[in-house]
């Protein structure tokens, strides 16, 4: 049985290395590729995030441009104003209706708009402020020390959490100046941000390193501290000097993966296991045909050699029945009895060398047997059987009993005293088991573990290939598991006065009609 599994074994084994290397190949093409393609998506997103942010700042500076190259405002504060009634009503009819416009129509992108001037004419409010307030401003002294910056704007980061966009206005003199400043609450300018996941943390730092905004626990962000990894992805905001970093549980990002990895691992299960079962049935029906084609195979073995010990040609048997009445005409009572028995031998082999038969029957030609043999032997062999009239029905393979009697007489029997054999049949848990016995001689310790060890290898050779010595028990055990299964079968022990055959029957016919 080892060998014949071996092929399926090895067949098996080249079918799963085969699907596992694909599937390896499937995994690496096509599960690694949602993981990059899922940290593909976060990149994206904080690069269109900083998209955002750029297009937001390109609206603050085509506004600066457009202010600061209005002459109508320019004038305005390069005026040299005699009164304050002329003062305030150009700043009515002209600033503050500006001013109100601007701010009307740019929110909430725009935080605010002011005017930074050194023309002390024109009164201060809430959107011009002079220019001594801010000459200690770093920025602003840097813009007053590179000329070259006057008709471009600059952009710092001030204490209350804003961007602001400077411009200088057209048409300026050495000796007035007045600056245009545009200014963005970070809040309103980062808060716009979208994350990819719900558990997103952003944070924007300046030159310096200091957080100017954030979003979610920053000690989460810094120190994390809950048993998350976490995947940091950061992008430059060139004009402000910032650095927009986001931060996003690397679960969240790998969560596709892991659902295709789950979902692909369990279509690679139930793949293996549509494959094995495949693999077990055909496997299933092959053993099956080959226990069918070993079981008729055995059965015409058996059939084959009890025609070639106890019969040649068909026409025998018309000849001993005319041996036999030339017997019984000249008073050989003896003889013509032997010459009966062996007409029924014929015809019970012809009859059913193709059929079960029940134990009554095998009895019957077990009779038949030992009485051809005693006009051979000169009535040394005796036949007892013990058997319960209900197991007399109990159908057996055919010719199982003739041949243990057969190697009792050829193996056993010593010449000096009868030879008995004894039969005895029980029910044990719904089977029928048949002892077979005879106080011949003992079978010597090597030969038995032989023979044991041939019954339990259930060898395929013993069943097609003949044997020399005749019907052997190797065969008609192998019919017997064959036909019912292997739980039946035949043992043989050495007994203190012989040998004993033990047979393991099931006390019912076989499902599916008549066995071969």
């Amino acid at each position: 049985m080892e060998n014949k599994l071996k092929p399926y074994i090895v067949l098996t084994l080249i079918a799963l290395v085969f699907i596992l290397l694909i599937a390896f190949v499937l995994y690496e093409r096509m599960v690694v590729s949602v993981e990059k393609a899922a940290f593909d998506v976060v990149e994206a997103t904080i690069e269109a995030n900083v998209n955002y942010i750029n297009a937001h700042l390109d609206e603050i500076e085509r506004l600066g441009h457009s202010i600061s190259n209005n002459t109508i405002i320019a004038t305005f504060f390069m005026q040299d104003y005699f009164t304050d009634v002329q003062l305030i009503m150009e700043m009515n009819r002209i600033i503050m209706p500006f001013i109100s416009w601007v701010d009307s129509t740019n929110k909430p992108l725009l935080d605010s708009i002011r005017f930074i001037t050194d023309n002390r004419r024109i009164v201060h409010n809430s959107h011009i402020f002079p220019k001594y307030t801010h000459n200690m401003a770093e920025w602003f002294e840097y813009i007053e020390a590179n000329n070259a910056w006057r008709t471009q704007h600059w952009v710092t980061a001030q204490m209350r959490g804003r961007v602001s966009s400077m411009y200088m206005l057209v048409g300026q003199t050495r000796e007035i100046t007045t600056i245009l400043e545009l200014s963005i609450d970070n809040y309103d300018l980062f808060a716009r941000v979208n994350g990819l996941f719900p558990y997103d943390n952003f944070f924007v730092e300046d030159k310096n390193g200091h957080i100017i905004y954030q979003r979610g626990s920053l000690g989460l962000m810094q120190a994390p501290n809950n048993g998350m990894a976490y995947h940091t992805t950061s992008r430059d905001i060139e004009r402000l000097g910032f650095v927009i970093t986001m931060v996003t549980p690397l679960g969240d990002i790998v969560q596709p993966a892991a659902d295709f990895r789950s979902t692909f691992i369990l279509i690679l299960m139930l793949v293996l296991l549509i494959f094995t079962l495949i693999l077990y049935m055909l496997s299933r029906i092959k053993r099956l045909t080959d226990k069918n084609y070993l079981a008729e195979i055995a059965h015409k073995r058996s059939v084959i050699d009890s025609l070639q010990k106890q019969i040649k040609p068909h026409f025998i048997y018309n000849t001993i029945e005319t041996f036999k009445m030339m017997a019984e005409i000249n008073g050989h009572e003896k003889l013509s009895d032997a010459l009966t028995s062996f007409g029924g031998l014929i015809r019970y082999t012809m009859l059913h060398g193709s059929s079960s038969v029940t134990l009554g029957m095998e009895l019957e030609n077990l009779w038949d047997y030992i009485c051809v043999q005693n006009l051979l032997k000169n009535d040394l062999l005796e036949l007892y059987h013990e058997v319960e009239g209900i197991l007399l029905d109990t159908p057996i393979p055919v010719l199982i009993l003739q041949p243990l009697a057969e190697n009792a007489i050829l193996h056993g029997y010593d010449h000096k005293r009868k030879l008995q054999i004894n039969i005895h049949c029980q029910l044990e848990e719904n089977c029928a088991v048949i002892t077979f016995s005879n106080n011949g001689k003992k079978i010597p310790e090597e030969r038995l573990t032989e023979i044991r060890e041939k019954l339990q290898a259930m060898m395929t050779e013993s069943i097609i290939e003949k044997n020399q010595d005749g019907i052997a028990l190797v065969n008609i055990h192998n019919r017997i598991r064959l036909q019912y299964g292997a739980e039946y079968g035949l043992c043989i022990d050495n007994l203190t006065d012989g040998v004993a055959v033990t047979i393991r029957l099931p006390n019912a016919r076989p499902k599916g009609g008549e066995n071969v």
